[in-house]
């Protein structure tokens, strides 16, 4: 809009904004539509792929930004949370270990154990006989791996019909987006270890033994108050 300086300009820049809002309109309605037939036909399922933010998941994890952290992300324990929600089933979802890599074979293997419990839960009807997948516009999604695991389903008649899609750019919050919530009070609630200093946080998670603050990287966080989960 700053760059359009002629009344023509700012008109065609509202015209093309209008059409946008409307395209997006669209696909939220044909979304829903989605959504709402894979409740009502049991030959349809309706799969919603996508992951956590990774930088929400880190071991420690603080509650609140520090700037002073820019450039120590790296030494910590990267874990990764993805889940698979099957309409009007439930939400399968998965929490990686730092040394599991994450991308387009960690979304996949999620789906596909959705699929495998989903098929133990319903051992007279099965699995239905198409699947629409909404994925994500990442790039663990985007790809040939994915879109090779569709076409693998397929083959080997774990359906006859898998359509795959996604949101237009800057709308893809979904429903997963709204089940991240619960894990994230988990993280960042009263659960959390509230710790002001490394020795502090290493005495609540190992409350039985003594530690000394003597690892490079906890001796280098900032001396601030902050939550810190631990899987203990």
């Amino acid at each position: 809009m700053d760059t359009a300086k002629t009344p023509a300009e700012r008109a065609e820049w509202k015209r093309q904004k209008e059409m946008h809002l409307q395209f997006v309109f669209i696909e939220r309605v044909l979304l829903n539509e989605r959504e709402l037939l894979a409740e009502v036909d049991s030959r349809r399922m309706h799969i919603t792929m996508d992951g956590w933010d990774s930088m929400k998941t880190v071991v420690p994890n603080y509650r609140d930004h520090q700037p002073e952290l820019a450039g120590m992300y790296k030494y910590f324990l990267k874990t990764k949370l993805s889940g698979a929600l099957v309409e009007a089933w439930k939400l399968i979802m998965m929490r990686t270990f730092p040394w599991i890599n994450t991308g387009a074979n960690l979304a996949c293997t999620v789906m596909v154990h959705a699929l495998s419990l989903y098929q133990k839960d319903h051992p007279i009807e099965g699995l239905p006989t198409a699947a629409d997948v909404l994925v994500d516009g990442g790039p663990e999604n985007i790809n040939h791996t994915l879109i090779g695991t569709m076409g693998w389903l397929v083959t080997k008649d774990v359906f006859q019909t898998v359509s795959t899609y996604r949101l237009p750019v800057g709308h893809t919050h979904n429903r997963l987006d709204q089940r991240f919530q619960k894990p994230s009070l988990w993280f960042h609630g009263e659960d959390a270890h509230e710790a002001a200093t490394p020795d502090e946080w290493k005495r609540q998670v190992y409350p039985n033994t003594e530690h000394q603050a003597n690892d490079q990287t906890l001796n280098m966080l900032p001396r601030t108050k902050s939550r810190i989960v631990s899987d203990t």
